[in-house]
């Protein structure tokens, strides 16, 4: 063909190499703390910057400044590899370091994943104390993946900040917890299979502040909204809401989640704005909608519900943002995943079935590759937790835990680890009577 205008000429960076770092306290590795790690890296490193964190409690306040990309966060144990920090809003008496500055970690950086590690603020709310908030993880960039990961802490655990923009997030298997407001922000955040636990009477889960323009905010996929029966200040937990809006034009739902018995029948709690969206779809357990909610709430339609594929949320024209650039699906996501309200832990129920027993099945197909599912039955409403061991009988993940209705109940499991054998425990108590407990464990084998 014809070409018109001048021509321009450029030069692409060659790939550098892949490199992988380790952290641990006793000094037998790289560093011995993960600050000193993420000041480490290269600025716009073009490999895969890896740094492996070994067990420990790792007592810092972090930050992976902006133009960092390309890490990878990796603990030896989700459970047993902490960083952690106990700064809040107002502990210096005037405001600073106010609630964007109270977190433990905070990552500034576009392309980042953390997996297997606890992030966690420790400072828990003082009666006469103001500016209590403790922000445990501040996020902003784009394409961010957390992968068995818990974001622990009290109020506002988890802020999903937007500071440059919004970006795109994306959680599977993780467990997040706080008393109120303790999700929050602006960035579009899909969370996976994660349970997401409410530790305060009349707390609130989330506080979106979604940019007006943008078609998605938070989106809860096939996660367990779980509350205890008693708060973490000793008082009973008989109501809670699933958020109030806070800024912008928020969206928030929550789809095919189970919401336990305590969750307030109006769902959500009104605030500053008015919403976008806060709406459920086909959620399972004692809370879920039998009556309706708020006037200012909805239950989404089948149609509406399919919209919420990864490739619909992350798509370079779902939000406008100076960061989201390009489409762009998390390497962590399998073609499941991208499915409408499907995920790689997922809980189904078999209608009609009423067991006279409590029963823990062997996994099918075993052995499996990558995924197997797992079926179990409770008489009565019980609270199920079934987690996979090792062969050492350290913990590997939690693929349900919270309240099951009588019935028959299966989850699956897509490991993400490595060839081996493998235990399933399953540990049920009825919520009828609590002396009423089974307790059961099976093996499973992956072969890759």
């Amino acid at each position: 063909g014809t070409g018109y205008g001048g021509d321009s000429s450029f030069t692409t960076r060659t790939p550098q190499p892949d490199t992988t770092v380790i952290v641990a306290k006793n000094g037998s590795g790289s560093y011995t703390t993960v600050q000193a790690a993420f000041r480490a890296v290269p600025a716009g490193y073009t490999g895969k910057w890896t740094i492996f964190v070994k067990k420990g409690i790792y007592y810092e306040k972090d930050t992976l400044a902006a133009g960092k990309v390309n890490v990878a966060l990796i603990g030896e144990h989700r459970d047993s590899t902490v960083i952690t920090f106990d700064d809040y809003g107002d502990k210096y008496g005037s405001g600073n370091p106010g609630t964007n500055g109270s977190f433990t970690l905070a990552i500034d950086a576009s392309d980042f994943t953390a997996k297997n590690i606890t992030i966690q603020n420790t400072y828990a709310p003082q009666t006469g104390v103001s500016g209590t908030q403790a922000v445990a993880l501040r996020t902003q960039g784009d394409r961010h993946e957390y992968i068995n990961c818990n974001l622990l802490g009290y109020q506002d655990t988890y802020y999903t900040w937007g500071g440059s923009g919004a970006g795109r997030m994306y959680h599977k298997n993780c467990l997040i917890e706080g008393t109120v407001d303790f999700i929050f922000g602006r960035n579009i955040c899909v969370f996976d299979s994660c349970t997401i636990r409410e530790i305060r009477h009349g707390g609130t889960l989330t506080a979106a502040a979604t940019d007006a323009p943008s078609q998605f905010g938070y989106v809860f996929r096939n996660c367990i909204i779980r509350a205890d029966s008693i708060g973490y200040d000793g008082k009973p937990i008989t109501t809670f809401h699933l958020g109030r809006p806070w800024q912008n034009s928020p969206r928030t739902v929550f789809l095919k989640s189970q919401e336990p018995w305590n969750l307030n029948a109006a769902g959500w709690m009104s605030w500053n704005v008015t919403p976008g969206l806060y709406g459920e779809y086909k959620c399972s357990g004692a809370g879920a909608a039998t009556a309706p909610r708020v006037s200012w709430s909805s239950q989404l339609t089948d149609s509406a519900a399919a919209k919420y594929s990864l490739t619909n949320i992350f798509s370079k024209n779902s939000a406008s943002s100076n960061l989201i650039l390009f489409d762009w699906m998390p390497a962590s996501a399998s073609k499941a995943d991208d499915q409408t309200v499907v995920t790689s832990v997922k809980h189904e129920r078999e209608e009609g079935v009423v067991p006279a027993a409590y029963t823990l099945s062997q996994n099918y197909p075993n052995p499996f590759n990558p995924s197997t599912t797992i079926r179990f039955a409770v008489p009565a409403r019980s609270a199920v937790r079934i987690e996979i061991f090792n062969v050492l009988g350290q913990i590997v993940t939690t693929v349900a835990d919270g309240e099951f209705e009588a019935g028959m109940h299966r989850v699956v499991w897509n490991a993400e680890t490595a060839s081996g054998m493998y235990l399933y425990r399953i540990t049920a108590v009825s919520m009828k009577d609590p002396g009423t407990k089974f307790t059961e464990t099976r093996k499973l084998l992956l072969v890759r």
